[in-house]
C-alpha cells in the first residue's frame, strides 16, 4: 500500500447484521480480514440469531491477529436488519460507515479503493462501489452499474440524484458513508421492515450532494434461494412491501415527486401484482397515480392502470398466478444448477 494511505488514517466502520447465516458468515468475514486497507474496525450485530453463526464469527476473531478491531453487538431479541445496521451506527467510531450482508463478500481491495477518492476531497459524503450478481459458480457475471473507467464525481445535487436515477443502485451495502452525514440529515433505517433499503435510499437521495462511483467492481452479491425476504410467506411480503411503499408516497421530495416516482414505478408494480392489488397499497397507488397525472407522464400511467386491471379481473389474475409459479419453479432449478 502506498504510504500515503497509512498517512490519512481515515478509518471505516464495516457494519454486519448476522442472522442465521451459518453457510455464509465465514466467507464474509474472511473477506473483510484480507482488507488491504488497515484503519478498519469491524462491527457483527448478533441480531439474537440462533444457529451457530456466532459461534464462528467468535472462533475466526479469536483466531484473528491483525489490525482491524472486531466488536461484537448483541440483541436482546431478534430486531430485523434495519434495527441491527442502526445499532452497528450508533457505535460505530469511525468517520465512514460501510454496510456489508453477512451472506455476501468484498473484494481484498473493496476499502482501500473506496477510500482513495476521500484522501483527494474530504468533501464526499458517499463512495459508491461497483458490485457483481454471482448466480452460479464458475461464470463470471458483468458489474451491474455503468461507470465510467475514470470513475465518476458528482458534487451537485442535481448531479447527484441524475446518477442515481439513471444507475439505480437501490441498496445500502458497497458504500462508504459519511457518519457525519448521516447523523446530520438524521439518515436511519427503518425498524421492523424488510425492503428497507429503498426508503432508506430515497432518504439519502433527498440530501447527497456529493456522490464519487468506483468504477472496480468491490463487492460480491451472492444470489441465494432460502434469503430473508425470499424465505417469507406471501402474507407477510405483501405487509412488508406495502409499508414501505406507503411511507415512500409519505416522503416524496417537493417539486421533485414525479422524478422520485418514476424511479419507484418498476419495483411498486412487481410487489402490486404479487399483492394482487391488496388495499394496503392503495394509499401509495393513489399517490403515484396523482404525481404522474399532474406531470403528464402517460405512459407511466398507462403501466400502473394495466396493473390494476390484472389484479381486478379474474382472469388476468389467474393467468399472472401460473407465470408466478413458473417463474419460481424456473429460479428453484437455476439455483439447483
Amino acid at each position: 500500500m502506498d504510504e500515503s494511505y497509512a498517512i490519512s488514517c481515515i478509518k471505516v466502520s464495516i457494519v454486519i447484521p448476522v442472522f442465521c447465516v451459518s453457510d455464509y458468515i465465514e466467507g464474509c468475514l474472511k473477506s473483510v480480514i484480507k482488507q488491504s486497507y488497515p484503519h478498519i474496525e469491524c462491527i457483527i450485530v448478533d441480531d439474537a440469531s440462533p444457529d451457530d453463526s456466532m459461534m464462528k464469527c467468535e472462533r475466526m476473531i479469536t483466531s484473528y491477529n491483525g489490525p482491524i478491531k472486531f466488536t461484537i453487538i448483541r440483541h436482546g431479541k431478534n430486531r430485523g436488519v434495519s434495527a441491527a445496521r442502526n445499532t452497528g451506527t450508533d457505535v460505530a467510531t469511525g468517520e465512514y460507515v460501510y454496510y456489508l450482508d453477512s451472506d455476501d463478500e468484498i473484494t481484498p481491495d473493496c476499502i482501500e479503493k473506496l477510500v482513495k477518492p476521500l484522501m483527494e476531497d474530504p468533501s464526499i459524503e458517499v463512495v459508491q462501489g461497483n458490485y457483481v450478481w454471482i448466480k452460479k459458480k464458475g461464470k463470471t457475471p458483468k458489474p451491474a452499474i455503468n461507470i465510467p473507467n475514470q470513475g465518476g464525481d458528482y458534487n451537485t445535487r442535481e448531479a447527484t440524484r441524475k446518477c442515481y436515477f439513471e444507475n439505480k443502485m437501490p441498496y445500502a451495502w458497497n458504500k462508504l458513508i459519511s457518519k457525519k452525514f448521516l447523523y446530520k440529515c438524521q439518515i436511519q433505517f427503518k425498524d421492523g421492515v424488510m425492503w428497507e433499503d429503498h426508503l432508506w435510499n430515497l432518504m439519502l437521495m433527498k440530501h447527497l450532494t456529493h456522490l464519487y462511483l468506483v468504477p472496480d467492481v468491490t463487492y460480491l452479491y451472492y444470489r441465494r434461494p432460502r434469503s430473508i425476504t425470499t424465505g417469507l410467506k406471501r402474507e407477510e411480503k405483501i405487509r412488508h412491501s406495502s409499508i414501505i411503499y406507503n411511507e415512500i408516497a409519505n416522503n416524496l421530495t417537493p417539486g421533485e415527486e414525479d422524478l422520485e416516482v418514476l424511479h419507484y414505478l418498476s419495483q411498486f408494480c412487481q410487489h402490486y401484482l404479487v399483492a394482487k392489488g391488496d388495499p394496503r397499497f392503495n394509499h401509495a397507488y393513489s399517490v403515484f397515480y396523482k404525481v404522474l397525472s399532474e406531470k403528464g407522464h402517460q405512459d407511466a400511467i398507462k403501466r400502473l392502470k394495466r396493473v390494476r386491471m390484472i389484479t381486478e379481473h379474474t382472469l388476468s389474475r389467474w393467468l399472472f398466478e401460473i407465470a408466478l409459479k413458473i417463474y419460481h419453479l424456473y429460479q428453484s432449478v437455476f439455483y439447483l444448477k
